[in-house]
């Protein structure tokens, strides 16, 4: 489960996929259930919940879900 939770929110930072196709996921996940650490759970939770109000997925949480599942974030820029 940690690598694809690594995955998805790498694909959501990339911009491979949008908000609501990662809380989607996520949502999916919550409902049909799922195997997972309590540091996995946690995040699970808290991307199911990134389009709600006051609950929004910052660059900071998400980098700091990243690392609680054992990645570093590197940002790279390239030009357009």
């Amino acid at each position: 489960m940690r690598n694809k939770l690594a995955y998805k929110i790498s694909a959501y930072l990339e911009g491979r996929i949008n908000l609501q196709e990662i809380v989607s996921w996520a949502e999916t996940l919550l409902v049909e259930g799922f195997d997972a650490t309590p540091v996995e759970s946690e995040t699970i939770f808290r991307l199911g919940c990134g389009d709600t109000r006051n609950f929004e997925l910052s660059w900071e949480d998400l980098s700091d879900m990243l690392y609680k599942l054992g990645y570093t974030v590197r940002l790279e820029l390239k030009a357009a």
